[in-house]
């Protein structure tokens, strides 16, 4: 293993960062622009049924960069309840609650739309039986995180699988929506485990708070072919929270034996005057794109004597106790010297893709 330079702390790029600084609340809303608020008893108050609600990608994203953000670890979600409901009886209703990245064009067969889900909740949950208007009183914690990449349209299916109204329709609202930023909503009313939709709806779902926290890692773009006709990868270890010594960003995939820079920097978009990604060619290092701003030194680190393409390499951020930091994102992307590329590109290098870390 190659022995790391030194490690780097943070602390440094307090001036460059003045304007991103600040801490933020743990949660956003979603549509961002609601045309029209109207009640909504699905689908917490219907019999046994399957929903899906889709979001745009676009919305969730003007939703984080409100909070200075990109991607975020979703940990919950929440929904507010309308002044409608007063004075109902608070029925007990188990679920499941799944999240996915939505891609394509909707469908009325629910498991076109959901692929590859990670069930987020299951369990039951007691509905309030006197309602505060306004607050957001149904809370759905999720047993296991999604990380969300700050770009995809998302599609939340939430399962009703009984209610203690002996399965029969009752009157409990929630804030809903007509928007242009909500997709569509599908609904069957015939089980949780439907497989087509009765029910559709384009513009119209449930306002939904996700909650989150920030402290995340997650890998963006498409790096450049290297030796062994291997592509480097780049990825990260521990996470990037107040304080740690144990966050480490990783290549894997490249060139063996060799030195390897990261580049880091505040943005993935703006290098100064230039838009990224930037195309390498004029830089002499063609098929490749800079990813991320390299607007610090670079860190510094030699690959293994492994087999070619098989490499990896690491360094350390020492990120510390400072408060200001959170909720930064920074980008970074791998360099590795490597002259194996044919034809051979001038300055022998080959890029990894890029990571944005959002510290936490």
């Amino acid at each position: 293993m190659y022995q790391p330079r030194r490690p780097r702390t943070l602390a440094f790029t307090v001036a460059c960062l003045a304007g991103v600084l600040g801490a933020q609340q743990q949660n956003f809303v979603v549509p961002t622009a609601p045309l029209r608020l109207l009640p909504e008893y699905m689908p917490f108050a219907q019999v046994p049924m399957r929903y899906q609600q889709i979001y745009r990608g676009s919305d969730l994203a003007a939703a984080l960069k409100a909070k200075k953000l990109s991607v975020a670890r979703l940990q919950g979600v929440r929904f507010r309840t309308n002044s409608q409901t007063t004075g109902n009886t608070g029925y007990q209703v188990t679920l499941e609650a799944y999240l996915a990245v939505f891609k394509g064009t909707v469908s009325s067969k629910f498991n076109d739309n959901l692929v590859n889900p990670t069930q987020v909740f299951q369990g039951s949950i007691t509905l309030p039986s006197t309602a505060s208007p306004g607050k957001w009183e149904i809370n759905l914690p999720f047993k296991q995180e999604f990380i969300y990449d700050g770009q995809s349209d998302l599609i939340l299916e939430i399962r009703i699988i009984s209610n203690g109204n002996q399965n029969k329709q009752f009157f409990f609202f929630c804030d809903g929506v007509l928007s242009t930023n909500t997709v569509e909503t599908l609904a069957a009313f015939t089980g949780p485990t439907s497989t087509t939709a009765t029910f559709r709806q384009s513009g119209k779902g449930l306002i939904t708070r996700f909650d989150f926290d920030t402290g995340l890692a997650v890998p963006y773009g498409k790096g450049c072919v290297g030796e062994g006709n291997a592509i480097p990868e780049i990825s990260s270890t521990g996470l990037p929270k107040i304080p740690t010594l144990s966050f480490k960003v990783v290549v894997d995939k490249a060139a063996a034996n060799s030195p390897a820079l990261l580049l880091w920097g505040v943005s993935n978009t703006q290098w100064g005057p230039l838009t990224l990604p930037l195309d390498m060619r004029p830089l002499l290092v063609p098929g490749c794109f800079l990813l991320a701003s390299p607007d610090f030194d670079p860190l510094t680190a030699i690959t293994t004597n492994a087999q070619p393409g098989t490499a990896r390499a690491e360094v350390q951020f020492i990120i510390p106790p400072l408060t200001f930091l959170k909720n930064v994102t920074l980008y970074a992307q791998w360099a590795i010297l490597d002259a194996s590329v044919k034809p051979k590109r001038p300055l022998n290098l080959t890029m990894s893709n890029g990571l944005a870390i959002t510290i936490g």
